[in-house]
């Protein structure tokens, strides 16, 4: 498992799902992204902080954003 963090570009309510830009990564962003349900779709506003879980580094689509904060 690896931890990556970011910053949050984009927010599906409806699916739970999110787009993210990576720390060193400006030129690419992950897209429908798992959000935990433990995360208030309240505390998701865009450019919040981000962590994200990828339980299988070679495929970034196996992963789950688990936390959120302001810098």
């Amino acid at each position: 498992m690896m931890i990556r963090r970011g910053t949050l570009q984009a927010f599906d309510d409806s699916g739970y799902l999110a787009s993210v830009q990576l720390d060193g990564s400006l030129a690419r962003n992950l897209t429908d992204i798992p959000v935990s349900r433990a995360i208030a779709d309240t505390e998701m506003d865009v450019g919040r902080r981000v962590a994200i879980a990828f339980l299988d580094p070679d495929n970034p689509r196996d992963a789950v954003l688990f936390a959120v904060w302001t810098a």
